[in-house]
């Protein structure tokens, strides 16, 4: 089970274990929104162009892999997600993990 936690705060934190190569992984998304910061519409927006999906649950957002991603996919993934939402003043947590 790999998992990967980034924050556009000042404070950037990272979890990640090694996660068996070529099976299935998920990434989940949960996000943090600030009154002062871009509406909920346009986040949801943003990362849905980036091939995430909304569900309901401990999560708001999914990413479903193709088979063969590793956790260096995963690492660089987290990379466009945070260049996404830069400036956005939300907070968000991404957990990826192998099936």
């Amino acid at each position: 089970m790999g998992k990967f936690i980034k924050s556009t705060g000042e404070k950037i934190k990272y979890r990640l274990c090694n996660s068996p190569i070529g099976m299935s992984m998920k990434t989940y998304l949960k996000i943090m929104f600030n009154s002062e910061g871009a509406s909920p519409s346009e986040v949801m927006e943003r990362l849905q162009s980036l091939g995430f999906r909304p569900i309901t649950g401990a999560y708001d957002m999914v990413y479903e892999w193709d088979n063969g991603a590793t956790v260096k996919d995963a690492i660089w993934f987290a990379d466009k997600v945070h260049e996404t939402l830069k400036g956005f003043k939300v907070l968000f947590e991404l957990e990826t993990i192998s099936e």
